[in-house]
């Protein structure tokens, strides 16, 4: 029943994200044409869903559910990709949060606009490690499931990004 509700409103407001970005890619290229600057990356940010999610879904594939929906919706709407399937975790882990992160590797490798972070630390609240750890697992499982290997290789480079990025604050994964 909870599930069903919880599909229901997050239908109502993916609907909502439709109408208020119907204009989003047909405004940019007109902006781009008018300043002539090119805008390369069309793209939405929400909020992280391991928030929203956390009162209804209970399971990995919980969350990929609503990973296909916003991917559904970016095509919809024409961007190049959209944020937010994150959680941020560098004060702790939720179960949510934990179940989100778990979800990435089927959720990336079953959709094409989504794009996904997790948050493991900053100077201010330090490295949360326990997360560090699970990120490893999931970058490896990530690797293995991902069939395009110019995303692979891209995922890779990015991991080396993260190891030189650790000293500026920047603890995103």
């Amino acid at each position: 029943m909870l599930k069903n509700i919880f599909r229901v409103k997050i239908f109502f407001e993916i609907r909502n994200l439709l109408n208020i970005t119907k204009d989003l890619v047909s405004t940019g290229e007109e902006i781009a044409r008018e300043f002539g600057v090119p805008i390369v990356n069309k793209r939405i940010s929400i909020t992280p869903i391991s928030l929203v999610g956390a009162a209804a879904c209970k399971t990995p594939e919980d969350y990929v559910t609503i990973a296909k929906t916003l991917d559904r919706a970016a095509h919809t709407v024409g961007v190049n990709f959209i944020g937010g399937y994150s959680a941020i975790v560098s004060k702790g882990m939720t179960k949510s949060d934990e179940l989100l992160i778990r979800s990435i590797p089927e959720a990336l490798a079953s959709t094409e606009l989504i794009c996904s972070s997790v948050n493991v630390g900053s100077t201010k609240t330090g490295i949360n490690m326990d997360a560090v750890r699970l990120m490893g697992d999931i970058w490896k499982e990530l690797l293995n499931v991902l069939q395009n290997a110019y995303l692979a290789s891209y995922i890779a480079k990015q991991s080396v990004c993260i190891t030189k990025c650790v000293r500026k604050d920047c603890f995103s994964m």
